[in-house]
């Protein structure tokens, strides 16, 4: 089975309304993340999200166990 790779999270960036967002890539296609209030809302959105990207070693899809 070949795991489908896809982008992680991309940084944090103030849209023209004032809101902050980020770009992931549910199945490779790029999409905003939602509207943050702060930078740091934002930052510590993406980086859950990254959280899951890693866990899923790239893929697309629900968080993978990982087993040691």
């Amino acid at each position: 089975m070949t795991l489908k790779q896809r982008p992680g999270p991309g940084a944090p960036f103030q849209k023209e309304n004032g809101k902050w967002t980020f770009y992931d890539y549910p199945d490779g296609v790029q999409t905003e993340a939602g509207e943050y209030s702060t930078e740091d809302e934002a930052k510590d959105a993406s980086i859950k999200v990254l959280r899951i990207w890693i866990a899923n070693r790239g893929g697309s899809g629900p968080v993978n166990s990982v087993v040691g």
